[in-house]
């Protein structure tokens, strides 16, 4: 089967930086679609001026909102419409010397990153070594994904995640989307964040770096400072992508604004990881503490109904 290969380079304040995705065609996935809409020119929408549209912060009700998604994590294991890996089988990305193998429970590896427990999804990464009798395709490190696609398909709205994420020279958490199309670029980062800072001095406590790779301007693809120790304690990240305009938030308040770029205009699903290595957090060290775990309290996806209703 032949794949197209999709090329993603960045440049900004995290300097350049590239990954390979190989979408190995196009799966049929099982599950229900929360919100389907299509491409609709951004001029024939309502506005989403922030002095007019609050989006429902931390949940809270807001007018014209409508949940799509709430994953609460509360069941004995992950909801089916959760994949362990990108779309096409892909279980890395090597065009960012990434140095993990995303495992799925019953797999080859042997290996099982993901745990529930109290309304609580672990995602652990582990060295290799570390597990004698697991195939890890040849990486150092594996570790755990999840990502919605089939399910979950949805232009505009606001996506929030609840996390603690781990310290730790060389991890790299993130929470991002794709489209569903299968076609890159666009792409979303609702964040990403480094488990200590590499040797550029990027990320650490208190960093929250933002983005989208569909054009954009640098102050919102670039790292921000925030008032948070993101390795002690579960804090709130959300992004309101709308029409005309993109807001990052971080426990409630907004911390990057950015016009919508041209060709960010398409359905879009979640994907939420724990990376390690790779050329811009750099590689783990002897002071990385494993196993390394990425804790997700819920992630919640709600449309704005205006926008909804004008994309039909």
């Amino acid at each position: 089967m032949q794949h197209t290969p999709l090329k993603h380079c960045r440049t900004g304040a995290s300097g350049k930086r590239c990954l390979l995705v190989c979408f190995l065609g196009v799966l049929s996935l099982g599950g229900v679609a929360y919100a389907q809409t299509s491409r609709t020119s951004p001029a024939a929408l309502p506005p989403n001026r922030t002095e007019e549209i609050t989006p429902p912060l931390d949940g809270h009700p807001q007018h014209n909102w409508e949940r799509t998604l709430n994953e609460e994590f509360n069941g004995e294991k992950l909801n089916k419409c959760w994949r362990t890996s990108y779309t096409g089988n892909v279980h890395t990305l090597g065009g960012n010397a990434e140095q993990e193998w995303y495992a799925t429970p019953g797999d080859d590896t042997g290996f099982n990153p993901f745990s529930l427990s109290n309304g609580i999804l672990s995602i652990k990464a582990v060295p290799s070594a570390s597990q004698p009798h697991a195939n890890a395709h040849g990486y150092p490190y594996l570790s755990g994904m999840i990502m919605n696609d089939g399910c979950l398909a949805q232009t505009y709205g606001y996506f929030e995640i609840r996390v603690k994420v781990p310290a730790g020279k060389g991890l790299w958490p993130a929470f991002w989307m794709l489209p569903k199309s299968h076609k890159w670029p666009p792409e979303a980062d609702v964040f990403e964040m480094f488990g200590a800072p590499n040797s550029r001095h990027e990320g650490g406590v208190g960093w929250v770096h933002t983005g989208t790779v569909a054009g954009g301007i640098a102050a919102f693809n670039s790292w921000h400072q925030v008032n948070i120790d993101q390795y002690t304690d579960f804090h709130t990240y959300g992004l309101l992508w709308g029409p005309q305009t993109m807001i990052a938030y971080v426990d409630g308040a907004a911390i990057a604004t950015q016009q919508t770029p041209k060709n960010l205009h398409e359905p879009m699903y979640l994907i939420a990881n724990l990376a390690v290595g790779g050329s811009w957090p750099e590689s783990p060290d002897a002071t990385t503490h494993f196993p390394a775990v990425m804790q997700i309290d819920r992630i919640r996806a709600w449309q704005y109904i205006p926008w909804r209703n004008a994309l039909k």
